[in-house]
């Protein structure tokens, strides 16, 4: 069944390799011996290895439909940021043996997948707090992300322009999806405001600057110490 093109970034499925294959690529390319432990993704499978029980690296498996246009995206923001801001608490690309900061690599099981490696950042994600942010944790949330994207100044890449169906700048596209909302109230709801989107919203955009930013931070994927 072919898959729409606007929600092909929903329906991926993340790779499930066994921890010893996934070891032993990471062994051969980069020559890193340690403890595994598998962290949550939700379009890769990744694991955490630790190095004399120090957590250290983050290794990704990207899943079958990520191309390498995305991925060369995603780290060359990375090596942006720290050029721009070192002081950033971004990861960062850590190359293989041969100097790639990713390859594909063939697993033991047959299967081939797009795989980087990242240093580790160290925290605890805000979705995973027994208690709610304080305040001034909520504050500098919200400065940690403008400093990330006023580092992103400047960045350009091919493949910045992504069609997924977060991208504001778009979203009108998505109208025809609502048919899917079996509450009638709620899909009338979700059709005015993508109506107005492309009324109003879209054109407004296509008149002002624009460039790279972290569009995603949420509790998820934000750490904190």
């Amino acid at each position: 069944m072919a898959v729409d093109n606007e929600i092909r970034f929903l329906v991926c499925q993340r790779p499930r390799l066994d921890v010893d294959e996934v070891r032993a690529v990471v062994t051969e390319h980069y020559g890193i011996d340690g403890e595994y432990r598998s962290l949550h993704g939700e379009r890769d499978q990744n694991f955490g290895i630790s190095v004399d029980g120090e957590d250290r690296f983050v290794f990704k498996i990207s899943n079958s439909k990520e191309t390498l246009e995305a991925i060369d995206f995603q780290l060359s923001a990375l090596d942006h940021i720290a050029s721009q801001n070192s002081g950033l608490p971004v990861p960062r690309p850590t190359p293989n043996k041969q100097g790639l900061r990713f390859f594909r690599a063939t697993f033991g099981s047959g299967g081939q997948h797009f795989v980087r490696m990242l240093q580790f950042v160290p925290g605890t994600p805000m979705s995973e707090l027994e208690v709610p942010c304080p305040a001034a944790t909520r504050r500098g949330i919200g400065n940690l992300l403008a400093r990330v994207d006023l580092a992103l100044r400047g960045f350009f890449h091919a493949a910045a322009e992504q069609d997924h169906p977060w991208n504001v700048a778009g979203s009108s596209r998505l109208l025809r999806h609502t048919r899917h909302i079996g509450d009638i109230a709620d899909r009338h709801l979700v059709e005015a405001v993508f109506s107005r989107a492309k009324t109003c919203v879209e054109p407004a955009l296509l008149k002002l600057r624009r460039q790279v930013i972290h569009q995603d931070g949420h509790s998820g994927n934000i750490l904190v110490d």
